[in-house]
């Protein structure tokens, strides 16, 4: 910043003139950024900061004749004895421009502060911005992609469901065409064995060629009955053999599976005997609660038939098994 020597001026300070004019070098294009405009962005010329400040300091003179110094009282800015505006010295008007320079230069301080808090806010508004923009942007990209990705496993799939389609069409027409051919061909033979028939009757015209062609046409069915009879007794073996090793099957698992609660018994027993006490203590009241109940209340068909209901008790105790820890119809 310049200042000039006239009293009611700034004076100049060469070494705060080089640190004031490497931060406004600074400060002149902090970040690039669209936010500025053109006339915000264009440089000042000294001479013209220089006038601007003279003619500012000047209307403030103008508009404030008896400006009070700061840290003074108002009774001693006049002559106690005429009454009159004293006078000020050089001395004081060059400390009073010192202080004004001091505070304007704590308020520059402050405002560039402020300047480049702003700057970095808003640089990171716009990266935050540009950022989120950016996102968004991959994101659309991703749901086209998605729905691209869709659209053609879609026309895939419709490809392979018009293939399988197109290949039942043609075992269809394959099967018909086989189909159509057998019939033409029995009808065929069925037309030839007619003639053949007639033909034999008309030359033996005898009774025992009758006899004959109802023989071979029992033995025709009874082989076609006895062909039946043979598919539906194979079917009936190897549906039972499958039941069988179905059985056989579902009896292993089974023996697998209480082998597993077994192990797992042992091993609750083991690691948990005192739970395991618990559940036996349970059993043994509920088995003596339940012949309790046996005893008071007897059965309704001993007691309509007057019979007595004897109880044997064997004197042989009944080894402890271990409690079942999990239920048997639990499925595993």
């Amino acid at each position: 910043m310049l200042r000039t020597q006239h009293p009611f001026i700034f004076r100049r300070n060469h070494d705060v003139d080089r640190k004031d004019h490497a931060e406004s070098v600074a400060l002149e294009a902090p970040f690039d950024l669209t936010l500025y405009t053109r006339e915000y962005m264009q440089r000042d010329s000294p001479a013209k900061n220089f006038r601007d400040s003279d003619a500012a300091w000047t209307r403030f003179l103008t508009a404030r004749p008896l400006l009070y110094l700061p840290d003074r009282s108002p009774i001693t800015d006049e002559d106690p004895t005429n009454c009159h505006r004293r006078i000020w010295t050089h001395q004081e008007l060059r400390a009073f421009g010192d202080v004004v320079e001091e505070r304007t230069h704590v308020q520059l301080l402050a405002q560039e502060q402020t300047l480049r808090r702003w700057h970095q806010s808003a640089t990171h508004l716009q990266r935050c911005f540009r950022g989120m923009r950016d996102r968004m942007y991959v994101l659309r990209l991703q749901q086209e992609l998605f729905e691209y990705a869709a659209t053609l496993e879609r026309a895939m799939e419709l490809a392979r469901e018009r293939r399988r389609q197109r290949k039942a069409a043609v075992a269809i027409q394959r099967t018909f065409r086989h189909h159509h051919k057998l019939v033409i061909r029995r009808q065929r033979a069925a037309s030839m064995l007619q003639g053949a028939s007639k033909r034999f009757m008309h030359r033996l015209r005898r009774w025992q060629a009758r006899l004959t062609m109802q023989r071979a046409a029992r033995c025709f069915l009874w082989r076609l009955r006895w062909q039946r009879y043979r598919q539906r007794v194979s079917k009936m073996l190897n549906a039972a053999a499958k039941q069988k090793q179905l059985v056989l099957a579902a009896a292993a698992f089974q023996q697998v599976r209480e082998n597993v609660l077994l192990q797992r018994q042992a091993e609750t027993w083991a690691t948990h005997p005192e739970r395991m006490q618990m559940l036996l203590r349970a059993r043994r009241r509920k088995q003596n609660l339940q012949n309790s109940i046996g005893n008071v209340f007897p059965s309704l068909q001993a007691t309509a038939t007057h019979k007595h209901i004897p109880v044997k008790r064997s004197n042989k105790r009944k080894p402890q098994s271990l409690p079942p820890i999990y239920s048997s119809n639990r499925g595993e």
